[in-house]
């Protein structure tokens, strides 16, 4: 949300870095620069190697911090939240009210995955706050009366709001297959070879992309980014290394996308027949580089 400050308009919900004691770095939700507690202790959750990368955490704040602008925009404090608010908070993503500033980029344009995303990233940190609070000792010990402490006081949320809030988890259709079966891998190759017949050099880089993806399951900016430097012929390994700017250069270079690039280096084994291939393409195709 906006506010006026000396007639020019502040930003006061958005996502900073901080850094906290032990020296981890990570982007949480803050308020006039403040972290927000809540948020910060929810995604603090995560930033272990082995639960979440630091990538994901980033994506985690991204998706949640809609929901907080949110809750200033219509007034609303984290512990007054109930079970219709959700509903509201779902009806507003979508809203074309140009009156106050959209939740997400494209406001009521929004793709409908991108709304989902949003929700149900809302929902699994209402889930995680209804949670037992961290302090609480594991075993209880004599006849003191046991109390159940939330990690965060959510009074108009009961405990059968609960299973409630799980139900409205969006389900995505899944359109894409999980993995690939060697008779699809052997269908795919075919139509290569036959489609693009007629030129040998396409037939070839088209067949190299191909083997290319499969073994590395490399992404699609990682794959355009890719240099001829980066592959070691001898050990048959292949090193994805770029920057965002490279990412954008090679994926955004005629269309406007705004998403974040996952960027960074990591070093991947291919099999023979993927190096016969990128070899034969390099001989073939590009015999000046070769």
């Amino acid at each position: 949300s906006y506010r006026c400050n000396g007639g020019s308009w502040k930003v006061s919900v958005t996502l900073e870095w901080v850094r906290m004691p032990n020296g981890v770095y990570f982007r949480t939700i803050c308020q006039n620069g403040i972290p927000l507690p809540e948020p910060t202790r929810y995604l603090l959750t995560r930033v272990h190697p082995s639960v979440s990368s630091p990538q994901t955490v980033r994506t985690y704040a991204q998706w949640l911090l809609p929901f907080f602008k949110w809750l200033e925009q219509v007034g609303l404090t984290l512990t007054e939240i109930t079970r219709m608010d959700i509903e509201r908070f779902h009806d507003d993503l979508i809203s074309r009210d140009t009156s106050a500033s959209p939740l997400l980029r494209k406001g009521a344009d929004s793709a409908s995955s991108t709304v989902s995303y949003a929700i149900a990233t809302a929902i699994r940190f209402l889930l995680w706050a209804m949670g037992p609070d961290d302090t609480m000792p594991l075993v209880r010990r004599g006849s003191e009366r046991y109390r159940y402490r939330r990690r965060v006081a959510l009074s108009r949320l009961r405990g059968e709001d609960f299973a409630s809030l799980k139900s409205l988890l969006p389900r995505l259709k899944r359109l894409e297959c999980k993995h690939l079966t060697q008779p699809q891998l052997d269908s795919c190759r075919a139509w290569i070879m036959k489609t693009y017949s007629f030129d040998p050099q396409l037939q070839l880089r088209n067949r190299a992309i191909f083997e290319v993806m499969w073994d590395g399951a490399l992404r699609r900016g990682a794959l355009l980014g890719l240099r001829s430097e980066n592959i070691n012929w001898l050990e048959r390994t292949i090193l994805v290394s770029f920057d965002e700017q490279d990412y954008r250069d090679a994926w955004y270079s005629k269309t406007p996308n705004y998403r974040t690039a996952k960027t960074g280096e990591h070093v991947f084994v291919v099999a023979d027949q993927t190096i016969q291939w990128l070899d034969r393409y390099r001989q073939e195709a590009r015999p000046v580089e070769a």
